[in-house]
């Protein structure tokens, strides 16, 4: 085996060490029940960035440099100074090395929280430039080198071959599969687009249960619109509590007993799920359970027990 070979092999041995610690350090570290005097999420999310940060940059000074094309900058200089003027131009370096990166990091907060490109959902210019960053930086910087020296070597690795191979598999596939979504979004249950339909849920509570609906919802699923009118009721009302139960009979039982109201939604059906994160991005918290009000009681009882 080569020097580069067995370099290559040597990085994947890291990286999988790092991913394979990275879940079991995290639980340990973060604040629960278990470890009251754990670090919040927030803190933990914090040391991860600087850390990989500076740890990156050390490894920097011993490898070569990946640098984003100034051409895929310039692109965006048309895109964003004309918006944000003297701004545009960091918005758009950063923007170019976030996307090039598959960093998944933006600027875009300023339009609303979770943001992100949705403001630019119309702008084909600005989406075809970070889509062809995003899938340039994707391919990653041994490939680059050896597409560039294809001319002269005439052969690739099996790693630019594979890497190739699979890469144009994803785009193809994946733009077929959403193509097909947006063929066939009208007919998605229990998803709303616009004026579509009415979004209905049943609003139960201790003696009575009505059928009501969102006539202007703002999210394309119905669970997504709940979400968005229980977060805006509980930062109005810090004495309310809110729960999430995946379990009609229990939830039913709980308003009877302790006086109060639930949202009961239809099931949310496997076919829905790529529709429903095309269409409104990340989904709602508690969209779907791996388990119902019944099993989860006895995961916690037994936890009770070892403790």
């Amino acid at each position: 085996m080569d020097k580069g070979k067995l370099k290559g092999h040597a990085a994947l041995w890291v990286a999988n060490i790092v991913w394979g610690l990275n879940a079991p350090i995290g639980k340990s570290v973060l604040q629960s029940e278990a470890n009251p005097g754990g670090i919040s999420p927030f803190a933990l999310s914090v040391y991860r960035m600087v850390g990989a940060a500076l740890l990156f940059w050390a490894v920097s000074l011993f490898f070569p440099r990946e640098r984003v094309a100034p051409r895929d900058i310039v692109l965006l200089l048309f895109a964003f100074v004309p918006q944000f003027g003297a701004e545009g131009v960091w918005v758009s370096v950063f923007t170019a090395i976030s996307a090039f990166c598959n960093a998944g990091f933006d600027l875009f907060g300023r339009f609303g929280d979770y943001s992100s490109l949705v403001p630019y959902v119309n702008n084909y210019y600005v989406q075809a430039v970070i889509m062809f960053m995003i899938m340039a930086g994707g391919l990653g910087f041994m490939v680059w080198v050896e597409l560039a020296e294809y001319r002269k070597k005439r052969r690739l690795s099996l790693h630019a071959k594979v890497v190739l191979q699979f890469s144009v598999i994803f785009w193809v596939g994946g733009a077929v599969l959403l193509a097909l979504i947006a063929w066939s979004d009208s007919h998605a249950a229990g998803i709303c687009f616009g004026d579509a339909k009415q979004q209905s849920f049943t609003l139960a509570g201790p003696h009575v249960a009505n059928v009501l609906s969102f006539e202007h919802p703002v999210a394309p699923l119905t669970v997504g619109t709940i979400d968005a009118f229980i977060e805006y009721f509980m930062a109005r009302h810090i004495e309310a509590r809110v729960d999430y139960v995946h379990d009609e009979p229990a939830v039913r039982a709980l308003c009877k007993q302790q006086g109060g109201v639930a949202f009961l939604l239809p099931p949310f059906e496997k076919s829905d799920l790529f529709k429903g994160i095309v269409m409104g991005g990340v989904l709602p918290r508690k969209t779907f359970s791996m388990g119902h009000a019944e099993e989860k009681r006895y995961y916690i009882e037994c936890r009770k027990i070892i403790e």
